[in-house]
């Protein structure tokens, strides 16, 4: 039982950090972050591998697979901890993007701007008829 909760919490909690980060880093660049960061999915391959190879059905090698588990993500989060950052990096920040902040229209902005001027134009006709 307590493994099932470890994984979970473990699974949930490198998930949040890993798709919002690349974002909180350089949104200019978190597309190609985003691509460098799932080289790290090969670690999911090869821990199966391993853990069939170590598998001798017997509590001992279950135990041995789960101290290399956990080893390897407690020394993630060490490494995580002492240099990581989630702050927007000086690279990812043009000189362009500093001077001007660039608006980016979504669908949602572009129908209330639209919503919003085609009704000062009926208020102003209104107004000038009267």
């Amino acid at each position: 039982m307590f493994d099932i909760l470890q994984y979970n919490v473990s699974t949930f909690n490198s998930t949040v950090a890993y798709r919002v980060n690349p974002l909180d880093l350089s949104p200019q660049y978190a597309s190609i972050l985003t691509g460098v960061a799932r080289l790290g999915q090969l670690g999911g391959s090869i821990s199966t591998t391993l853990a069939g190879a170590l598998r001798e059905k017997n509590a001992e090698s279950w135990q041995k697979i789960l101290i290399i588990t956990g080893s390897v993500h407690l020394f993630a989060v060490v490494i995580f901890t002492i240099f990581g950052s989630g702050k927007q990096q000086k690279w990812a920040q043009s000189i362009d993007r500093g001077l001007q902040r660039v608006k980016s229209d979504t669908v949602l902005e572009f129908f209330h701007r639209r919503l919003c001027t085609g009704m000062i134009k009926r208020r102003r006709k209104a107004m000038s008829l009267n």
